[in-house]
């Protein structure tokens, strides 16, 4: 599962090679314009729809990209002054657990954040509760705008058995990576340098925990950062390829020895203390925000926590981005791709309306807002360059680098319909001490093998 961030032209070009490497390890890929559906007419003049209301339902708890949402929000509203936007923010768990239901009633959402996936894009798109984006893509130019690589990560081929390929059924506006954010006075203050492995990572943990400082922000009542966390230690030991191999299906146990490593790994680190005491009655947002204010040296997590640790008193300058190869040298790997895509229910009733408002928020307008607020656009304009020294300027190297280095590897959770839960529950069993690493690996594999046939 993921969440959000910041580029220009050259990036774009890496990451499209990059995402189209994994759109290549996907089950039935083949670009999203496979199975593309029926090209029927639609209408791209919102002006003349009449009165619309129209209702959007989000996840995007976090600043920065929910101020984002509200500022395009009230520009689309001041170009179209005939529709009115009702925003519903939901967390990501009751997205998750209210969502399947909403898109089954009578008056469902108009635009919805779907996670891909087979848990949830898929799964949707196999009840018929997504709209085929191809018409509208059509209309509004999308695979000009898009790399046919980004756009195959939002694609489900028709029954819903396969993603990466068939028909589009998402746009994404945000590019995605999971690494590893450092507090650069707190380093400076007990004489350690920034790790450049996982390795060097791991030998300061013990250092930071004797000199009396928490090494380690984490808040897991959200229950994503737990597949986050786990990504840490379990990417950079199998590799990008393997990785690739494990979530699509083609090789891999959740029982391998890296796998094991892993989990061991998460064990360790609540068990020694190097990780927030209470953690899984604690936010995500909550952990980002001790860590900006110098509570911590790490906060693991995604690029979308950016803002609410740069508004915690790290700002521009006293924090920084990195992801960690296992061993210093090794080719970058990390857990990523794109922001969730922005889809249209079945049922919406102003299905126009609701295309016109992901054209926009997706537009080049819609990458400068996101930038603007620290937010990493899937395809940047190019009109902003971050000052050196920032934050930002970390964020928006390590994209670069990462996917120059082909080191995306899709979320974790994709691997299976119920994945994520399986995943969520059982890490905060591990690390709460509940259940032994044995245990832990078992039930992952369970629903892993239950789901390709026991292989």
């Amino acid at each position: 599962m993921k969440r959000r961030h910041t580029r220009w032209m050259p990036v774009v070009a890496v990451a499209a090679a990059a995402a189209l490497a994994l759109a290549g390890c996907a089950p039935g890929s083949g670009g999203n314009q496979a199975d593309k559906g029926s090209t029927g007419k639609v209408q791209t003049d919102v002006s003349s729809l009449g009165k619309v209301t129209l209702t959007v339902w989000d996840q995007e708890t976090t600043p920065g990209i929910s101020d984002s949402l509200d500022e395009l929000n009230k520009e689309f509203h001041q170009k179209y002054s005939n529709v009115k936007i009702d925003r519903v923010v939901r967390s990501g768990s009751d997205l998750r657990t209210t969502l399947k239901l909403a898109l089954s009633s009578k008056n469902p959402p108009d635009v919805i954040q779907a996670n891909q996936g087979y848990a949830d894009m898929a799964a949707y798109v196999k009840a018929g509760l997504l709209t085929d984006l191809g018409p509208y893509e059509d209309a509004y130019g999308w695979a000009k705008r898009f790399p046919s690589s980004q756009l195959a990560l939002d694609s489900v081929s028709k029954d819903g058995s396969s993603i990466g390929g068939g028909n589009l059924y998402g746009v994404s506006i945000t590019g995605e990576m999971v690494g590893v954010f450092y507090n650069k006075s707190v380093l400076d203050k007990l004489g350690l340098s920034v790790p450049k492995s996982m390795d060097e990572f791991e030998a300061q943990l013990p250092k930071i925990k004797n000199a009396g400082m928490l090494p380690i922000s984490f808040g897991d009542q959200d229950k994503s950062p737990a597949i986050h966390l786990l990504s840490i230690p379990l990417i950079p030991a199998l590799g990008q390829q393997k990785a690739a191999d494990l979530v699509f299906h083609r090789s891999g146990s959740f029982t391998s020895q890296p796998a094991t490593q892993a989990a061991q790994t998460l064990a360790d680190w609540a068990s020694k203390g190097y990780v927030t005491p209470g953690f899984n009655g604690i936010n995500s947002n909550s952990a980002a925000t001790t860590f900006g204010q110098g509570g911590s040296a790490y906060f693991l997590g995604g690029v979308w926590n950016q803002n609410a640790i740069q508004e915690a008193g790290a700002g521009e300058t006293g924090a920084g981005f990195t992801v960690l190869p296992q061993k210093n040298g090794d080719p970058l790997v990390a857990m990523g791709g794109i922001g969730m895509g922005w889809a249209i229910p079945s049922g919406s009733k102003q299905k126009d309306a609701a295309a016109a408002y992901i054209d926009f928020i997706s537009s080049s307008k819609g990458m400068d807002v996101l930038q603007k607020n620290s937010q990493l656009p899937a395809v940047p304009s190019g009109n902003v360059t971050p000052k050196e020294g920032t934050l930002t300027a970390d964020v928006v190297k390590t994209w670069s680098d990462l996917t120059k280095a082909n080191g995306l590897v899709p979320y974790i959770d994709w691997s299976t319909p119920t994945f994520y839960d399986t995943i969520v529950q059982y890490v905060q069993s591990l690390m709460g001490g509940q259940e032994d690493v044995s245990t832990f690996t078992s039930a992952l594999q369970k629903d892993y093998a239950g789901f390709s046939g026991g292989k």
